[in-house]
């Protein structure tokens, strides 16, 4: 019977930690926790906290962006010097206009992920990610998480 409960916990803990190290799922998450703050708290309010690299929306190495629907960067705790410029033609490191997959993603769902390469700065290499974005209705803004593949 001891054999079976420590077979049965082991099992639960393997699940549980697959589960929380599901890279997609925590940048999703992520995502969600900052829109619904967006809705709570406000643009004003939320930019703010964004921007915060120590804030409640940065978790290691992931971290919420947010962006105008025009593309100008709102928010950018990994790169404070992005915030306020204009990155919509910014292209990935193929020559891809990622920006314009966001906002195909968001016309056609409202959310989703796009893939494109860009320099990774732990590995300091070029890698594949892939953003998770959400637009932000009536605020003219949207926010995403990217992982790294």
């Amino acid at each position: 019977m001891n054999r079976l409960i420590a077979l049965t916990l082991t099992a639960m803990l393997a699940f549980s930690q697959a589960f929380a190290a599901d890279p997609a799922k925590k940048a999703e998450d992520l995502v969600k926790k900052a829109a619904a703050f967006i809705k709570e708290k406000g643009k004003d309010a939320a930019i703010k906290e964004l921007n915060n690299n120590k804030g409640e929306f940065v978790d290691g190495e992931y971290y919420v962006f947010a962006f105008t629907m025009a593309d100008i960067c709102l928010a950018h705790p990994a790169n404070p010097g992005m915030v306020g410029k204009n990155m919509g033609s910014l292209p990935d490191a193929d020559g891809k206009q990622f920006f314009k997959g966001f906002h195909e993603v968001m016309d056609k769902s409202g959310s989703g992920w796009v893939s494109y390469k860009w320099n990774n700065p732990v590995t300091k290499k070029i890698q594949l990610k892939s953003s998770f974005v959400m637009k932000i209705d009536g605020k003219d803004m949207y926010i995403g998480c990217g992982i790294y593949k």
